[in-house]
């Protein structure tokens, strides 16, 4: 057993056997008594202790350490670490207490709480009730709490060690793509879980619900169901905020699992607070867009329809001649991809006051049809910038008024900063925790300001247009689709990115068949897992485009929806893709969005008052 003679020799051993014990970790055949002892050498090593009496005779044959059972390399390791430690003290007590044991200790339990999690996911059985919403929430609620997990593990794990996924430093670069690797394991575990799952709330359990529910809160007659039957009607001021890109799965991640990231002054997690109280529910889910994608997405919200029927599939569609973000046109260019647009439900409700506070700095026309038209009618909105000014803006908007109230909020910064960064990465909790700030303060001042909407007659309604898909490390380019085409059938197909959604239009009636084979093909030789539709499949007339939808712009050919990892990009990009959430696919995270509401009583109020009493 030759000598570490250098310090970079033996940070370069230590590396190898950490990478070796998580391979055995992963593949069960090692345990926390594999190498525990190690950890705990790195600690507090002592040139006369037990570990030289115990393996002091331990004879070890002259050959690859890695052949050697976990127990009996732990007892190797432990012994050339200590006459390393021996001959070299100032060298061990450098790189060893205050980096490896740190190091070692972080992973571990990491890699071992991830595999318990998948553990867990393959052997308990979890069933879903056929048409039943309650359980069907619990179910979904089940995998994605489970998953939302294993992203806070990551990110709690990156935090602690200083380091992100995609920029770890060399020596722990392989780690972190282990335990990445592990994480994504059970992304693809729980979304095997919930294929079936996410087709059914896209159907019958979806955003248009949304409509009914601020009717219902408002006092509106309403057909029941499943989902309104949660809600009362006698409300006399109804909060709705729709903070863009905000998932379930992400709302349970920070919720439940960013719990690290508490701010010193307010100390605590809102949202966790909340829920020891009858007054908050968020076991309520709701399903996105077949698209799940802000345009076709708050489009359903605000006329109760599906994209069959007002037409808005996706936020860039094509107009025979571009392709076109249906957010940024209006007039007779808006019209041609929407002739005869359902009016927004906000038209029917009677007597009541609408504040609308938008924070997407965009969609400003007046006096044409526009997507904002669309969704507000000819309701005045009011422009928020900074968007993080909302939460205080609401707040300052609430009003005892003899009609009711209903308070509009958009809130965007999530969706742009998963989009910049990436999703459920360090980078994003921070506007998390911004969220958390914001959202309290909001509550904070109702409460000492407002007293009177604590009445018992006002809800706030929080949901989300869609969720974000953690950052792609696959690209599919536009030139690379049209090259396939060309080069295999000898066409060239007008392509539109909806990020991980691709449509593809003008090609023949009688190629349809063989386009999907190439497109297949295509997406199989680059490893990407997704969904490929023709117009005319019954999925697709039921939740995207209906043969009679109106508007006079072509319907796609093709639609490709992203399942796992992948991205549309509209120019080739030679460079990995790093810092890039996306949304427009099929994953979980995407479809399932939370339906969380408030209520707020003369009894929640004591409780905000009482605990923030230090600061308000």
């Amino acid at each position: 057993m030759t000598a570490l003679a250098s310090k970079e020799e033996a940070i370069d051993f230590i590396q190898q056997i950490r990478y070796e014990y998580l391979k055995r970790v992963n593949q069960g055949t090692a345990t926390q008594n594999d190498y525990s002892k190690i950890i705990d050498f790195f600690r507090s090593p002592h040139p006369v202790n037990s570990y030289q009496r115990v393996f002091d005779n331990t004879q070890f044959p002259d050959c690859d350490c890695f052949l050697l059972s976990s127990n009996e390399l732990q007892k190797y390791v432990i012994l050339r670490l200590y006459s390393y430690f021996y001959s070299q003290q100032d060298d061990f007590k450098e790189i060893c207490p205050d980096a490896q044991y740190v190091i070692w200790s972080t992973i571990f339990p990491c890699v071992e709480s991830l595999k318990k999690i998948q553990q867990e996911l393959k052997s308990i059985q979890v069933y879903q009730k056929a048409n039943n919403y309650p359980n069907s929430c619990e179910f979904v609620q089940f995998y994605l709490h489970k998953l939302a997990q294993a992203y806070s593990l990551m990110v709690i794990l990156e935090n602690q060690l200083g380091i992100e996924r995609y920029l770890a430093t060399t020596g722990l670069k392989y780690d972190i793509k282990f335990i990445h690797s592990l994480v994504q394991d059970i992304r693809r575990e729980s979304n095997g879980k919930l294929k079936k799952t996410k087709l059914e709330f896209q159907i019958q359990w979806n955003l248009t619900a949304i409509s009914k529910i601020i009717k219902k809160l408002l006092g509106e007659q309403v057909l029941e169901d499943s989902i309104t039957c949660n809600f009362v009607k006698d409300q006399e001021r109804v909060i709705f905020i729709l903070i863009d890109g905000m998932g379930y799965t992400q709302y349970l991640w920070y919720r439940e699992g960013i719990k690290s990231q508490k701010n010193f002054a307010y100390g605590l997690n809102i949202f966790e607070w909340l829920s020891q109280f009858n007054e908050y529910n968020d076991t309520l889910v709701l399903g996105s867009t077949l698209i799940p994608d802000t345009g076709s997405a708050i489009a359903s919200i605000y006329s109760g329809k599906l994209p069959t029927t007002h037409g808005i599939y996706a936020s860039n569609m094509y107009d025979g001649i571009n392709s076109i973000n249906i957010k940024k046109i209006d007039g007779v260019n808006f019209d041609k991809f929407v002739e005869n647009c359902p009016d927004t439900f906000l038209s029917s409700l009677n007597k009541t006051t609408i504040k609308i506070l938008d924070g997407s700095g965009s969609f400003t026309k007046k006096n044409k049809n526009s997507f904002t038209k669309f969704i507000f009618g000819e309701f005045p909105r009011e422009r928020i910038i900074p968007q993080d000014r909302l939460f205080k803006k609401i707040s300052g908007t609430v009003q005892n008024l003899s009609n009711k109230l209903l308070i509009l909020g958009y809130y965007p910064l999530i969706d742009n900063t998963s989009h910049s960064i990436g999703a459920f990465t360090a980078f994003e909790s921070v506007e998390y925790e911004k969220l958390n700030l914001i959202f309290i303060d909001m509550l904070i001042d109702l409460a000492k300001n407002q007293p009177f909407v604590f009445d018992g007659k006002t809800t706030i309604l929080i949901t989300a247009d869609h969720g974000m898909f953690e950052i792609s490390s696959k690209k599919i380019s536009l030139y690379e689709i049209k090259q396939v085409f060309r080069d295999e059938m000898a066409i060239i197909p007008f392509v539109s990115i909806n990020t991980r959604s691709i449509f593809l239009y003008n090609i023949p009636l009688d190629k349809i068949k063989k386009a999907k084979d190439v497109l297949q093909d295509f997406i199989d030789r680059r490893e990407i897992i997704a969904e490929i539709y023709t117009k005319n499949d019954e999925i697709i007339q039921t939740l995207l485009l209906n043969s009679e939808r109106y508007g006079q712009t072509p319907s796609p050919d093709l639609i490709l929806i992203i399942e796992d990892e992948g991205i549309g990009v509209s120019n080739d990009i030679e460079d990995a893709l790093i810092f890039h959430g996306g949304h427009g696919g099929s994953s979980c995270e995407e479809v399932f969005v939370p339906l969380i509401q408030i209520r707020l009583t003369s009894h929640l109020r004591t409780e905000i008052m009482n605990h923030f009493a230090k600061i308000s």
